[in-house]
């Protein structure tokens, strides 16, 4: 798709004439301020995924159709995991889809070299650049919340994680042999906007063992006791109480035969009888 976003020209007397049967009493007219606040209740959840990579509705097509933990759910979802959004993105398709809320209420928006001017139906005003940028953000931020056709999976660390780099949350990813945590920023924009590195998941559930002082894993405890983790550089993680203590750890990276399952280690052990010419029985 073409991330090109069209402002009316003003510079064109098309654009001012095409405006001019409309001109009527100012006090009759929408306040330009009044109109901004009126864009951002009209937004609507936007599937930015979908709208940049159409292969996206028959992949998660496929994925409901998998059993959640199969390899090929896996395999689908780590398709998905690559088809990355970047900040150009959704600012991009936010404008676009403003453009088409302006457009739908009569109203015009339009840029004249540094300068953006909102149309209220009678005249032309200048808006503040930081007034729109930050009706951009909200537009992006409310969009991103829910994106149609996408199911929101949730986990023991759902919104427990928070980067303290960027503030923003660590979310699930699957890999293709071990699932991890990862800054929102840092994954969907990149490292430039946020240097925070990703948390193997197995290493997530020993550091809460050694913290809570469990030896299996209980949600419901964790859920309990732990407000949220705050993440920090050099593996270092802040556990915060619900009662107010805090406890500064670091995690460790598991060694790779920890983490393995046993459809795992059944493909090592067949992969080493062929290597070795031997027979599988079975």
């Amino acid at each position: 798709m073409k991330l090109k976003p069209v402002f009316e020209d003003l510079s064109n007397p098309a654009t001012i004439i095409s405006h001019i049967e409309g001109l009527g009493d100012k006090s009759m007219a929408t306040p330009h301020a009044e109109i901004l606040h009126n864009l951002i209740e009209q937004f609507e959840p936007l599937d930015f995924e979908l709208l940049v990579y159409p292969q996206v509705e028959k992949l998660r097509e496929q994925q409901k159709h998998e059993e959640p933990g199969s390899d090929r759910a896996r395999e689908i979802q780590s398709q998905l995991d690559k088809l990355k959004l970047n900040l150009k993105h959704y600012l991009v398709l936010s404008i676009e889809n403003v453009l088409l809320f302006v457009e739908k209420n009569h109203w015009g928006l339009c840029k004249n070299h540094d300068f953006i001017y909102l149309y209220n139906g009678t005249f032309w005003a200048e808006i503040d650049k930081e007034t729109f940028q930050r009706c951009m953000a909200l537009r992006a931020e409310r969009a991103a919340k829910v994106a149609p056709g996408r199911a929101s999976a949730t986990y023991p660390f759902t919104g427990m994680l928070i980067c303290a780099n960027c503030g923003k949350h660590y979310r699930h990813k699957v890999g293709a042999y071990r699932d991890s945590w990862v800054c929102n920023t840092s994954d969907r924009y990149g490292k430039e906007y946020c240097s925070s590195s990703g948390i193997p998941e197995r290493a997530l559930y020993k550091t809460c063992l050694n913290v809570l002082g469990l030896c299996e894993f209980k949600e419901r405890i964790f859920k309990k006791k732990v407000k949220e983790i705050r993440v920090l550089k050099d593996r270092k993680l802040i556990f915060v109480f619900k009662n107010g203590d805090e406890v500064e750890t670091q995690w460790e990276y598991p060694s790779r035969s920890e983490g393995w399952t046993k459809e795992m280690r059944e493909k090592a052990r067949l992969k080493s009888l062929a290597y070795n010419g031997g027979v599988i029985n079975g």
